[in-house]
């Protein structure tokens, strides 16, 4: 029932607000231990990089504005999270309609791309998946 119940509940589970300088410092330090899991966290790194580009695509080709605007404050916001670095790919999630520039752009594809493109995403959707269900760094 409060304004700010979300960052209450996050800070619960120990992510709090920082800045973007903290997020690398977080990462840094996390590239210290060892064993030290390139796969997974350079996943989270190039997925948050690839949102925040599409949110500017969003911004450039004039999407509408209060969806482009959801988009880069979600990805932002994540980018400026503390706390558990792994928790980063699941608060991306709701930030999907960044993918809508793509979604245009295989819509005027030919359809044995729309299939290609479809088939690679759900393997290494797959993959990615499978292969975190093994290990201690899931989101």
């Amino acid at each position: 029932g409060r304004w700010n119940g979300y960052l209450l509940v996050q800070k619960a589970w120990g992510s709090e607000m920082g800045t973007l300088l903290d997020t690398w410092e977080d990462l840094h330090s996390r590239m210290d231990h060892v064993p030290f899991d390139w796969r997974y966290t350079g996943l989270v790194a190039l997925a948050w990089c690839m949102y925040l580009a599409l949110g500017i695509v969003m911004a450039v080709r004039r999407e509408q504005v209060w969806l482009t605007v959801y988009v880069l404050v979600t990805v932002i916001f994540i980018g400026h999270m503390q706390g558990y670095f792994n928790s980063k790919a699941r608060f991306l999630l709701p930030a999907f309609p960044a993918f809508l520039p793509v979604a245009r752009l295989l819509d005027r594809s030919p359809r044995w791309l729309q299939a290609v493109f479809v088939l690679v995403i759900s393997a290494v959707s797959t993959w990615w998946s499978l292969d975190i269900l093994g290990h201690n760094l899931s989101p």
